[in-house]
């Protein structure tokens, strides 16, 4: 119902559901009273097919949720400012209608990275004539079980984040257990590999700013 919150059971876990927004079935759980205003944000709460948290590594908690009230620790969440009225634009916006770009991994362009077995796919780079982008790219990265990516480290910045599979990244000369879910951001010249620990393929989707050559 409006303003309620769902209890359900996952493994090892209870979790606060915003029902009233996700208006999904209550598989084993139990709806509790009215709850009032958000309270925030629970990581690392499994959602049963969220669609707003599709990996299950965030949820919502209203007030009045009994897991509030058991002291769980929720992120505050901050008030968009946006983008300031009269603020000068660094990329002046054009008299005609920007259109987007909309493709997917299958219009992207494969390549193979040095001393790699792994094989990426540039969805969104300046050499892809589909999705020509500027200031970033992301690529679709799909490395092999029990393959180890070259160390490499570069000027740009990325972000790693894992859809499937699961393995290490090392890190700085440090091993991270890495699996879906879970981002991994690499300032400039951070150096970095993954080694594809697990039974299947590991798929990555890789952002970089500014894109790479």
């Amino acid at each position: 119902g409006k303003n309620s919150c769902a209890i359900i059971t996952p493994p090892g876990e209870k979790c606060g559901l915003a029902a009233r927004l996700l208006r999904l079935p209550l598989k084993g759980g139990v709806m509790v009273g009215a709850t009032g205003s958000l309270a925030g944000v629970f990581p690392r709460c499994v959602t049963l097919n969220n669609p707003l948290t599709p990996l299950g590594e965030t949820d919502l908690i209203f007030r009045g949720c009994p897991r509030e009230k058991r002291g769980a620790q929720v992120a505050k969440i901050t008030q968009y400012s946006g983008y300031q009225k009269g603020e000068e634009s660094p990329i002046p916006k054009p008299a005609e209608l920007v259109q987007p770009h909309v493709v997917t991994v299958k219009d992207g362009l494969p390549l193979k990275f040095p001393g790699s077995e792994g094989v990426g796919v540039r969805v969104l780079h300046p050499t892809n004539p589909k999705a020509p982008s500027k200031n970033f790219g992301l690529t679709m990265y799909y490395l092999p079980p029990h393959v180890t990516s070259e160390t490499a480290s570069h000027y740009t910045e990325e972000c790693y984040l894992v859809l499937r599979g699961s393995g290490d990244m090392i890190l700085a000369g440090r091993r991270v257990p890495v699996k879906p879910g879970v981002f991994v951001h690499l300032p400039a010249w951070c150096e970095h590999a993954v080694d594809n620990t697990g039974e299947e393929t590991m798929e990555i989707l890789v952002c970089t700013a500014p894109t790479n050559p």
